[in-house]
């Protein structure tokens, strides 16, 4: 077995083609997510000069980088809502713009 396997894809961790680290994840709420991932990281940055040393250092690194992609996912889908906001506004203000402004009271 591949060292990076003994961080990223135990076997006992995996039933079928579905790993623990999803169910856990499709088990929680987004903010109870990143508290298991960041109490998980603090474990394994904890114990590491005691039980299993650069392992447990690259759990603990491991477990940063998923919080990392959860935290980036939360920031990129802020900034896809604000684009979409702000194309909604440049198409009404683009609207407004087409829109006579001449009144039928105009002579």
């Amino acid at each position: 077995m591949e060292y990076s396997d003994l961080i990223n894809h135990l076997r006992h961790y995996t039933t079928g083609s579905i790993e623990c680290i999803d169910s856990i994840k499709a088990s929680m709420s987004k903010q109870e997510y990143m508290g298991y991932l960041k109490g998980n990281r603090l474990k394994y940055l904890w114990r590491y000069q005691n039980k299993n040393g650069i392992e447990d250092l690259h759990k603990c690194e491991w477990y940063l980088n998923q919080l990392i992609t959860e935290i980036r996912g939360d920031v990129n889908d802020h900034i896809r809502c604000r684009q979409q906001e702000l194309k909604t506004l440049e198409e009404y203000s683009d609207h407004l713009g087409s829109v006579s402004t001449t009144s039928q009271f105009d002579l």
